[in-house]
């Protein structure tokens, strides 16, 4: 029967490195996936707080009387004027939930339900940090939409 040396504390200390070294190994992978899901979160989260906002914007417009859509659409594109995002926004306008090619908004009356409707591509509100790991952006949209009635 054979007693195992103690290690001396050169060799402990490799030994530790190499348990750090796999730990690392086997967490960083984990941690990167969490750090850049919080990034890819947050941006859309940002992207869809701006919408919202610009939404708004343009709906309150939307409901002044002798609005056009011009106009509604120059409103939307001023609130979001800052943003990377501003080029890439559609911007659809409703009229008691028809769209305003069939129910125009110069045509809405007192009282009338006017939807202002932004649209982006959400790999334009945010990057596409999770594809590697199988969570792909690619193809979704981010929208908001705003409800006011016709002043």
């Amino acid at each position: 029967m054979t007693t195992s040396q103690p290690l001396s504390p050169r060799a402990r200390l490799q030994k530790r490195r190499a348990v750090l070294t796999v730990e690392l190994m086997l967490t960083l992978p984990i941690l990167l996936v969490v750090f850049f899901g919080i990034i890819e979160f947050s941006m859309l989260l940002l992207g869809d707080q701006t919408l919202a906002a610009a939404a708004a914007v343009g709906a309150r417009q939307a409901t002044m009387p002798q609005t056009t859509h011009a106009e509604v659409v120059d409103a939307v594109n001023q609130a979001i004027a800052d943003w990377s995002i501003a080029p890439f926004v559609e911007v659809a306008i409703q009229v008691n939930g028809q769209p305003d090619s069939l129910a125009p908004l110069s045509a809405a009356q007192t009282g009338d339900r006017i939807e202002v409707v932004l649209t982006v591509d959400s790999t334009r509100a945010a990057p596409d940090l999770l594809k590697f790991v199988g969570l792909s952006l690619n193809s979704q949209a981010l929208r908001a939409s705003f409800t006011l009635r016709k002043e």
